[in-house]
């Protein structure tokens, strides 16, 4: 996937490494940070990404549950600022 982005953007690496941190990061306010840097309001579960979740992770303070059906679960970031990639 990274290959195919960096036909598009020169940070693709970086920002496969960032995504990732956001559902494995154990510290839930840094991942609501770079969700945030990215201007993701909403953190999309599903099936694939269930598996990189920390642990507990969440729901927590940071990502308050907006909406789920099934395996899916979308999480509205609480703590983060929106801000430009």
């Amino acid at each position: 996937w990274t290959g195919h982005l960096l036909d598009f953007m020169h940070d693709a690496p970086e920002r496969e490494r960032d995504v990732a941190s956001i559902y494995g990061s154990p510290d839930a306010r840094q991942a609501a940070a770079t969700a945030a840097r990215y201007g993701a309001s909403l953190v999309w579960i599903g099936p694939d990404e269930r598996g990189r979740v920390a642990k507990g992770r969440f729901p927590d303070a940071c990502f308050s549950l907006a909406f789920s059906s099934g395996d899916v679960a979308i999480f509205r970031n609480t703590c983060g600022e929106r801000g430009g990639p």
